[in-house]
C-alpha cells in the first residue's frame, strides 16, 4: 500500500472543511498554508524529539502535552459552535 502525499491529506482535509459550501481562493490558499505550516511545525518537533540530548521520556511527555493542547483547542472550538448554535 502506497503511503499518501501530503497535498493527498490535503484534497480530503478541504473536501471535508468546505463541503457544502465553495471558499474564495483566498480562504483556500490561506488555509493550504495553515495546513502545511501545521505539518512543518509537527515535523522539526519530532525531528527534535528524536535527538540525541532529548530522553524517551522527555519526548513521550511532550508529545502527551501537544495532544492535550490539540484536545483543549477542539473542546473549545466545538463549544464555541455549539454555543453559537
Amino acid at each position: 500500500m502506497a503511503l499518501r502525499s501530503l497535498e493527498q491529506d490535503w484534497e480530503e482535509f478541504a473536501s471535508k472543511v468546505f463541503e457544502g459550501f465553495e471558499p474564495s481562493e483566498v480562504q483556500r490558499v490561506e488555509m493550504k498554508r495553515a495546513f502545511y505550516a501545521g505539518t512543518w511545525n509537527l515535523l522539526c518537533t519530532l525531528k527534535e524529539l528524536g535527538s540525541p540530548w532529548v530522553s524517551a521520556e522527555q519526548a513521550a511527555d511532550h508529545l502527551e502535552s501537544i495532544f492535550f493542547e490539540c484536545m483543549d483547542f477542539r473542546n473549545k472550538l466545538l463549544n464555541t459552535q455549539e454555543t453559537n448554535q
